[in-house]
């Protein structure tokens, strides 16, 4: 793997559109949204049917948690993770090498060998690196100085970290 230097500095979209694909990948919110969906619907048909009653009336109320949960969760948490985490919103910088993963943030350095990493999953705009199940980092393509440098260290990743 030749050397490659990212310089990072996050935006909250940026930032907002990474975890929304980790929650796509690990919480499948989809599900969830035709469950409260259906769910709701039933609860709205059993009140046109039957009545209103306190018992009908969860049945509109619980689906309505959960999609207000989804959306939370989706929408609304990685915003607030970002704008109360300042590490965040600082500028990095990362080297790759065929070794290590060396990392420059205002307070010092680091340098991480590959297998501290355990997992990773891409899509067109970002690489996510799992320290562990929940913990990873973020590597936009935006951050790569081309769209090829991008697509070759996505190549370059199998042999480094095995993909679960």
């Amino acid at each position: 793997m030749e050397t490659i230097t990212i310089n990072l500095d996050y935006t909250q979209e940026q930032f907002k559109e990474a975890y929304q694909f980790h929650y796509r990948k690990t919480l499948h919110p989809e599900r969830g949204i035709i469950l409260g969906t259906l769910l709701l619907l039933y609860g709205i048909y059993t009140i046109v049917t039957k009545g209103s009653s306190s018992s009908n009336f969860i049945l509109i109320l619980l689906p309505l948690l959960l999609l207000l949960l989804i959306a939370f969760v989706y929408f609304i948490l990685p915003v607030i993770f970002y704008r109360n985490n300042e590490r965040i919103r600082e500028p990095f910088r990362l080297v790759l090498t065929d070794e290590t993963i060396f990392v420059t943030v205002k307070d010092g350095k680091s340098e991480l060998k590959w297998s501290f990493f355990k997992d990773f999953r891409s899509n067109n705009e970002f690489i996510l690196l799992y320290q562990t199940k929940k913990k990873f980092s973020i590597l936009p393509k935006a951050a790569f100085s081309n769209p090829d440098e991008f697509e070759t260290f996505k190549q370059q990743l199998a042999s480094k970290i095995p993909n679960k």
